[in-house]
Protein backbone atom coordinates (compact mmCIF):
# COMPACT_ATOMS: atom_id res chain seq x y z
CA UNK A 1 0.00 0.00 0.00
CA UNK A 2 2.77 2.36 1.20
CA UNK A 3 4.39 2.15 -2.19
CA UNK A 4 1.88 3.06 -4.21
CA UNK A 5 0.70 6.24 -2.18
CA UNK A 6 2.41 9.75 -2.05
CA UNK A 7 4.48 10.23 0.56
CA UNK A 8 3.70 12.73 3.39
CA UNK A 9 5.53 15.05 5.73
CA UNK A 10 4.02 15.61 9.15
CA UNK A 11 5.89 18.52 10.76
CA UNK A 12 5.91 18.60 14.46
CA UNK A 13 7.61 21.43 15.84
CA UNK A 14 8.51 20.83 20.00
CA UNK A 15 9.51 22.71 22.88
CA UNK A 16 10.23 21.19 26.01
CA UNK A 17 7.82 18.56 25.04
CA UNK A 18 9.20 15.51 26.99
CA UNK A 19 6.38 14.87 28.77
CA UNK A 20 3.96 14.43 25.87
CA UNK A 21 6.02 14.12 22.55
CA UNK A 22 6.49 10.12 22.61
CA UNK A 23 2.32 10.07 22.95
CA UNK A 24 2.07 12.83 19.92
CA UNK A 25 4.76 10.69 17.84
CA UNK A 26 2.73 7.21 18.67
CA UNK A 27 -0.50 8.14 17.71
CA UNK A 28 1.52 9.50 14.31
CA UNK A 29 3.00 5.72 13.93
CA UNK A 30 -0.34 4.49 14.28
CA UNK A 31 -1.62 5.62 10.76
CA UNK A 32 -3.79 3.36 8.76
CA UNK A 33 -1.83 5.23 5.98
CA UNK A 34 1.45 4.13 5.67
CA UNK A 35 3.95 6.38 3.38
CA UNK A 36 4.92 9.07 5.61
CA UNK A 37 7.86 10.76 7.04
CA UNK A 38 7.70 12.78 10.62
CA UNK A 39 10.13 15.94 10.91
CA UNK A 40 10.61 16.65 14.56
CA UNK A 41 12.09 20.17 14.82
CA UNK A 42 13.35 21.29 18.29
CA UNK A 43 12.80 24.87 19.07
CA UNK A 44 15.68 25.12 22.15
CA UNK A 45 14.52 23.03 24.34
CA UNK A 46 16.07 23.02 28.04
CA UNK A 47 14.70 19.87 28.72
CA UNK A 48 15.20 16.29 27.79
CA UNK A 49 13.08 16.81 24.30
CA UNK A 50 16.03 16.04 21.92
CA UNK A 51 17.65 13.64 23.57
CA UNK A 52 14.51 11.49 24.22
CA UNK A 53 13.61 11.77 20.36
CA UNK A 54 17.26 11.10 19.01
CA UNK A 55 17.03 7.99 21.82
CA UNK A 56 13.51 6.36 21.59
CA UNK A 57 12.38 6.53 17.98
CA UNK A 58 14.51 3.95 16.16
CA UNK A 59 12.41 4.04 13.05
CA UNK A 60 13.57 5.48 9.68
CA UNK A 61 10.73 7.32 9.23
CA UNK A 62 11.28 9.59 11.99
CA UNK A 63 13.79 12.49 11.65
CA UNK A 64 14.79 14.82 14.41
CA UNK A 65 16.91 18.24 14.42
CA UNK A 66 16.80 21.42 15.68
CA UNK A 67 16.35 24.71 15.43
CA UNK A 68 19.40 27.20 15.31
CA UNK A 69 18.44 29.22 18.84
CA UNK A 70 15.16 30.12 20.21
CA UNK A 71 12.51 31.36 17.03
CA UNK A 72 9.34 30.16 18.22
CA UNK A 73 6.61 27.50 16.68
CA UNK A 74 6.93 29.77 12.76
CA UNK A 75 10.45 29.19 12.41
CA UNK A 76 10.05 25.33 13.58
CA UNK A 77 7.61 25.07 10.87
CA UNK A 78 9.13 26.78 8.39
CA UNK A 79 12.60 24.96 9.17
CA UNK A 80 10.88 21.59 9.12
CA UNK A 81 8.71 22.60 5.49
CA UNK A 82 12.41 23.40 4.25
CA UNK A 83 13.31 19.53 5.06
CA UNK A 84 9.83 17.93 3.59
CA UNK A 85 10.36 15.34 1.11
CA UNK A 86 6.50 14.55 0.51
CA UNK A 87 4.53 15.55 -1.70
CA UNK A 88 1.80 17.00 0.87
CA UNK A 89 2.53 18.49 4.51
CA UNK A 90 0.20 18.33 7.55
CA UNK A 91 1.27 20.04 10.53
CA UNK A 92 0.81 18.61 14.14
CA UNK A 93 1.50 19.87 17.80
CA UNK A 94 3.72 18.30 20.03
CA UNK A 95 1.26 18.05 23.09
CA UNK A 96 -1.53 16.98 20.16
CA UNK A 97 -2.53 13.37 18.70
CA UNK A 98 -4.29 12.42 16.16
CA UNK A 99 -6.91 9.48 14.90
CA UNK A 100 -5.59 6.65 12.93
CA UNK A 101 -7.19 7.70 10.10
CA UNK A 102 -6.26 11.25 10.27
CA UNK A 103 -3.95 11.10 6.93
CA UNK A 104 -6.45 7.93 4.97
CA UNK A 105 -9.11 10.50 5.27
CA UNK A 106 -7.32 13.83 4.60
CA UNK A 107 -5.67 11.99 1.49
CA UNK A 108 -9.08 10.90 0.23
CA UNK A 109 -10.43 14.14 0.44
CA UNK A 110 -7.67 15.69 -1.72
CA UNK A 111 -8.09 12.76 -4.21
CA UNK A 112 -11.80 13.38 -4.62
CA UNK A 113 -11.41 17.46 -4.05
CA UNK A 114 -8.21 18.00 -5.63
CA UNK A 115 -8.83 21.55 -5.88
CA UNK A 116 -9.42 21.83 -2.72
CA UNK A 117 -7.93 22.46 0.47
CA UNK A 118 -8.71 19.23 2.65
CA UNK A 119 -9.27 19.96 6.73
CA UNK A 120 -11.01 17.82 9.35
CA UNK A 121 -12.26 18.92 12.99
CA UNK A 122 -10.87 19.58 16.12
CA UNK A 123 -11.80 17.80 19.63
CA UNK A 124 -10.25 19.18 22.99
CA UNK A 125 -8.52 16.00 24.82
CA UNK A 126 -7.67 18.12 27.64
CA UNK A 127 -11.60 17.29 28.44
CA UNK A 128 -12.79 14.54 30.24
CA UNK A 129 -14.00 11.60 28.04
CA UNK A 130 -12.39 13.35 24.52
CA UNK A 131 -13.29 10.83 21.84
CA UNK A 132 -12.23 10.85 17.99
CA UNK A 133 -14.91 10.32 15.51
CA UNK A 134 -15.02 8.94 12.09
CA UNK A 135 -18.23 10.13 10.15
CA UNK A 136 -19.15 9.03 6.11
CA UNK A 137 -17.92 11.45 3.66
CA UNK A 138 -21.68 12.45 2.76
CA UNK A 139 -21.49 15.29 5.97
CA UNK A 140 -18.59 16.97 4.35
CA UNK A 141 -18.73 20.48 3.48
CA UNK A 142 -17.42 22.58 0.70
CA UNK A 143 -16.45 26.23 1.29
CA UNK A 144 -15.63 28.78 -1.57
CA UNK A 145 -12.39 30.77 -1.04
CA UNK A 146 -14.34 33.90 -0.86
CA UNK A 147 -16.51 31.98 2.03
CA UNK A 148 -13.66 31.09 3.99
CA UNK A 149 -11.60 33.73 3.61
CA UNK A 150 -14.42 36.12 5.29
CA UNK A 151 -14.78 33.85 8.03
CA UNK A 152 -11.56 32.20 8.79
CA UNK A 153 -12.03 31.99 12.80
CA UNK A 154 -15.32 30.80 12.50
CA UNK A 155 -14.00 27.58 9.96
CA UNK A 156 -11.39 26.78 11.04
CA UNK A 157 -8.62 29.22 12.58
CA UNK A 158 -5.38 26.79 12.70
CA UNK A 159 -2.77 24.87 10.54
CA UNK A 160 -3.29 21.80 11.95
CA UNK A 161 -6.42 19.24 10.95
CA UNK A 162 -5.14 20.43 7.42
CA UNK A 163 -3.22 18.17 4.25
CA UNK A 164 -1.02 21.08 2.29
CA UNK A 165 0.36 20.20 -1.28
CA UNK A 166 4.17 21.06 -1.03
CA UNK A 167 4.02 22.15 -4.19
CA UNK A 168 1.26 25.38 -3.75
CA UNK A 169 3.67 26.03 -0.69
CA UNK A 170 6.94 25.62 -2.36
CA UNK A 171 6.12 27.07 -5.51
CA UNK A 172 3.79 30.43 -4.06
CA UNK A 173 6.78 30.64 -1.51
CA UNK A 174 4.26 29.98 1.25
CA UNK A 175 5.94 30.89 4.83
CA UNK A 176 4.39 31.34 8.61
CA UNK A 177 5.39 35.41 9.68
CA UNK A 178 7.95 34.52 11.98
CA UNK A 179 7.48 37.88 13.97
CA UNK A 180 3.95 37.58 14.18
CA UNK A 181 3.42 36.90 17.82
CA UNK A 182 -0.34 35.67 17.36
CA UNK A 183 -2.76 34.36 14.08
CA UNK A 184 0.42 33.16 12.62
CA UNK A 185 -1.78 29.72 11.43
CA UNK A 186 -4.66 31.71 10.23
CA UNK A 187 -2.12 34.08 7.80
CA UNK A 188 -0.74 30.70 6.65
CA UNK A 189 -3.59 28.89 5.65
CA UNK A 190 -4.69 32.24 4.41
CA UNK A 191 -2.22 32.56 1.86
CA UNK A 192 -2.05 28.93 0.81
CA UNK A 193 -6.00 28.98 0.35
CA UNK A 194 -5.82 31.98 -2.16
CA UNK A 195 -4.57 29.13 -4.77
CA UNK A 196 -7.04 26.75 -3.59
CA UNK A 197 -10.84 26.79 -5.11
CA UNK A 198 -11.72 26.64 -1.58
CA UNK A 199 -11.67 24.04 1.38
CA UNK A 200 -13.01 20.76 2.16
CA UNK A 201 -14.39 20.36 5.70
CA UNK A 202 -15.10 16.86 7.17
CA UNK A 203 -17.17 16.90 10.08
CA UNK A 204 -15.02 13.77 11.29
CA UNK A 205 -13.10 14.69 14.71
CA UNK A 206 -9.60 13.43 13.92
CA UNK A 207 -7.45 15.80 15.53
CA UNK A 208 -6.59 16.00 19.57
CA UNK A 209 -5.44 19.31 20.75
CA UNK A 210 -4.34 19.39 24.67
CA UNK A 211 -4.12 22.99 26.29
CA UNK A 212 -0.87 23.22 27.65
CA UNK A 213 0.86 26.61 28.69
CA UNK A 214 5.05 25.23 28.73
CA UNK A 215 4.09 25.03 24.91
CA UNK A 216 5.78 26.65 21.63
CA UNK A 217 2.61 28.50 21.40
CA UNK A 218 2.15 29.75 24.64
CA UNK A 219 6.01 31.46 25.51
CA UNK A 220 5.47 34.64 22.80
CA UNK A 221 6.30 38.08 23.10
CA UNK A 222 3.53 39.84 22.26
CA UNK A 223 5.13 43.12 23.05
Amino acid sequence: MSHQLPLISIIVPMHNADKYIQRCVESIRRQSYKNFEIILVDDHSTDNTLQLCREIFDDDRVFVSANTGRKGVSAARNYGIKLAKGDYITFVDADDVIDSNYLEVLFSLNKKYSDCLPMCRLVEFSKKNPEFSLITDEQVKYISRKIFLANIYFFHPSACACLFKSKIIKEYDIKFEEKCSFCEDDYFVSKYVAFCKGVILTTCRLYGYYINYGGLGTHKDHS
